[in-house]
């Protein structure tokens, strides 16, 4: 299940890593093609401008992840905590206050195309079958924003996209991943 989700994460690598928005209309990563957002929420809730958040999940130092898993959430973190301070959200305050919990989560799928070939030898026919994963994985982040006081999800934004695998400094990772925050956070909180 680890080196599962430790291929899933590293795939997201390349993905997904998500560091923070500095400036205001970040262009895309040239190695970006094809992302797609999504967002929803509950009409009900009032956003305030400013609010305090706390993450669910632990710390990544303490999941217990391979080293390279935890480089990934920690961008990913980073990315959240510095778009949602942008926005008026500011981490937990000094007294526990929490009005919202946030949420993640990274998944990668990697495609494989079939290759199917007829064959005939010695009056037999063959076939051989080949799989080979394409140029291409889809990955998505998940980011759920949920009320402290019902625990309920009030907003949910995907973040799909499809990469070349190519191995990308880490000036790019930071910039994947602070172009894919910004875009997914774009409309949150809601008007």
């Amino acid at each position: 299940m680890i080196k599962h989700y430790l291929t899933l994460t590293l795939a997201l690598t390349m993905v997904l890593i998500v560091t923070g928005c500095q400036e205001p209309h970040a262009t895309p990563p040239t190695t970006y093609s094809d992302m797609k957002i999504g967002t929803t929420f509950d009409p009900q809730t009032v956003f305030p401008k400013t609010a305090n958040y706390d993450f669910i999940r632990v710390s990544p130092d303490e999941e217990g992840l391979s080293p390279e898993a935890v480089a990934i959430v920690n961008r990913v973190r980073k990315a959240l905590a510095a778009e949602l301070k942008a926005k008026g959200y500011s981490e937990k305050s000094q007294t526990g206050e929490v009005d919202f919990f946030v949420d993640y989560e990274l998944v990668a799928q990697h495609n494989v195309t079939i290759l199917a070939e007829r064959a005939q030898a010695a009056g037999e026919e063959w076939i051989t079958v080949v799989g080979m994963p394409d140029d291409f994985i889809e990955g998505a982040l998940v980011v759920d924003v949920i009320d402290y006081t019902n625990l309920r999800t009030v907003w949910r934004g995907v973040c799909h996209v499809n990469i070349a695998l190519l191995e990308v400094s880490e000036t790019e990772k930071q910039q994947r991943v602070q172009y894919a925050v910004q875009k997914l956070l774009e409309t949150f909180p809601p008007k």
